[in-house]
């Protein structure tokens, strides 16, 4: 049983890795996070897909007030394959220069549409009026932002499911048994 929900948390992941991959490449094609129809509604799926994906391995790994960044580094670490190690860091730099790039490209604005002029907006204040090329290429930098830290997230949770951790294997998965039993009242199969 904790096989099968450990394999089907990897695999809802993977979906959302797969996923965020799509979304990165499909910035290179024209897409933006405003061409979407309905698109705060599938950031709102993608970004709530990994808090809710989240949640089950902070309570499996919450050990109190020592809990801390060292877990990542030593905890996660531990049993798993170095690659994965290796393959999470590289997307964290991966993402921070996006995030970077975003930032020295826009000048820490946000690229808008106001009153039908294309612009980067600070706050209300209008700092530079852009031609519709520059604004799209901003708008796929954004989405381009975005899709790596989804795929650095994304990425970090079907190889923390797939690969148990020591913590995992000894029976710290009882954790999230009993909350699972207290949410349903009942003792799982």
């Amino acid at each position: 049983m904790v096989l099968f929900v450990r394999r089907f948390l990897a695999l809802l992941a993977t979906v959302g890795l797969i996923g965020s991959v799509c979304v990165y490449a499909a910035s290179f094609a024209g897409l933006t996070i405003g061409s979407v129809t309905n698109a705060h509604l599938w950031l709102f799926i993608f970004f709530g897909g990994i808090f809710l994906l989240y949640i089950p391995v902070i309570v499996i790994e919450y050990n109190g007030p020592s809990w801390g960044r060292e877990f990542f580094w030593k905890g996660f670490a531990e049993t798993r394959p170095q690659w994965t190690v290796t393959t999470i860091k590289g997307l964290g730099i991966f993402a921070l220069l996006h995030f970077v790039l975003f930032l020295v490209l826009t000048h820490g604005c946000s690229p808008e549409i106001v009153n039908g002029a294309f612009v980067l907006n600070d706050h209300g204040t209008i700092r530079r009026v852009l031609d519709q090329t520059e604004y799209l290429s901003l708008k796929g930098w954004e989405t381009r932002f975005f899709g790596s830290f989804m795929i650095f997230f994304y990425t970090v949770l079907p190889l923390y499911w797939w690969f148990p951790s020591a913590r995992q294997k000894s029976g710290s998965i009882q954790r999230l048994r009993k909350l699972f039993i207290r949410a349903r009242g009942s003792e799982l199969p």
